[in-house]
């Protein structure tokens, strides 16, 4: 196994600038760092920017982005990489994001260099490397002179294959559980087009509550403890990311009465990004929520319910027109329990939406399991 420096391997570069002035509502994808993180973690974009058609003719000249080039954010959320798996056309926001291109595949394959750059003892070293006190950036030059481990191709396609025989498994599972959703969500339209009650959402919920935040940060924030869910850990896929959340004390969670969570609690986002939701895996016996995430419990509905509730769409103009737009944007927990929504008294309906979210959630489970395979098999491979 040979060790390489990061730029004997590849150009180690960022993009050229492109100014504000230059963005418009239509035309060539333009990414910032928010947008490849999502990517790299195969989520969708929303609230996309965009160039011009003639600025990006006049970028071309310098190179564009192409498939197999890899991308890392660099500021704010640091190393997030994206291996790009196509050549439409899309450029992204300089100093925010380093670009790995012309990598050499005759020394070392794309996608192992993508497997080695997202593993826990390389994303510790960009820990180490990155400067700044109030936001750590990761810079090019610190970057380009890492060294990393290589070894012979074959070995490389061996891991490749692994890695990303786990990879396929997981993105599979995700898309069955985005048709289940599309299909739950219509399957909830399609009932309460017939609807002939409507109550107030706090009519049908016994609890209707935010979560609270420690006052002693420091203390009671541990490497690991009881999972402390945030918006950022609520997906766009309506699932709780593991890898988003913080962690509490026990002592602490205890204190937290109001918003120690239970087992499918309907959680929502109320404070930034707007209405993200997911409901409580059985998978977290015991959680706890800041005040930026509300939770919702039935009283004459199930959890299920509501979670189809809010995947049909039903609630989201009501939720739109009443979000305060101040600093930052946010829901109060009056205008939550206010909403109108339909009251569906159907056994047959009732069963079919709870087999449903039974198949989706076992579908999520089996990717938890999968991605711990995953991270074992990433520290197995590169430390």
């Amino acid at each position: 196994m040979k060790k390489y420096k990061i730029e004997n391997l590849c150009t180690v570069r960022s993009s050229k600038r492109i100014f504000a002035n230059q963005y418009t509502n239509d035309g060539i994808p333009f990414y910032r760092g928010k947008e490849i993180t999502l990517l790299s973690l195969g989520q969708k974009i929303s609230d996309l920017l965009y160039i011009n058609d003639k600025a990006y003719d006049d970028i071309k000249i310098n190179g564009v982005p192409k498939e197999n080039d890899i991308l890392i954010t660099a500021v704010g959320t640091i190393g997030s990489v994206w291996l790009i798996d196509h050549n439409a056309p899309f450029y992204f926001k300089d100093g925010n994001i380093i670009w790995l291109s012309f990598i050499n595949a005759d020394i070392v394959l794309p996608k192992y260099l993508k497997y080695l750059l997202t593993s826990s003892a390389f994303q510790r070293k960009i820990e180490e490397i990155s400067i700044g006190s109030n936001q750590k950036a990761l810079t090019i030059d610190a970057l380009k002179k890492q060294e990393i481990e290589v070894p012979i191709l074959n070995i490389q396609q061996h891991i490749v294959d692994i890695l990303g025989s786990i990879d396929n498994s997981i993105e599979n599972n995700e898309f069955l559980i985005k048709k289940t959703n599309d299909f739950l969500a219509d399957l909830f339209l399609k009932y309460s087009a017939k609807a002939t009650d409507y109550k107030r959402l706090d009519e049908i919920c016994s609890i209707i509550t935010k979560g609270t935040t420690p006052t002693t940060l420091k203390r009671s924030f541990v490497d690991y403890g009881v999972p402390f869910v945030k918006v950022e850990s609520l997906t766009d896929s309506h699932q709780i990311d593991t890898n988003k959340l913080a962690f509490i004390d026990t002592e602490t969670h205890e204190m937290l009465q109001r918003s120690k969570l239970k087992y499918k609690d309907l959680l929502i986002s109320i404070a930034g990004t707007i209405g993200r939701f997911a409901l409580v895996p059985k998978t977290m016996p015991q959680a706890n929520t800041n005040q930026a995430v509300a939770l919702v419990r039935g009283s004459i509905v199930s959890q299920e319910y509501l979670y189809a509730l809010f995947l049909s769409g039903l609630c989201d103009e009501q939720i739109k027109a009443k979000t305060v737009q101040a600093v930052q944007a946010n829901l109060s927990l009056s205008v939550i329990g206010s909403l109108s929504v339909p009251y569906i008294l159907d056994n047959t309906f009732n069963k079919q939406i709870n087999s449903l979210y039974e198949y989706i959630e076992n579908l999520a489970e089996k990717n938890n399991k999968l991605y711990e395979l995953k991270q074992l098999y990433l520290h197995k491979f590169f430390g």
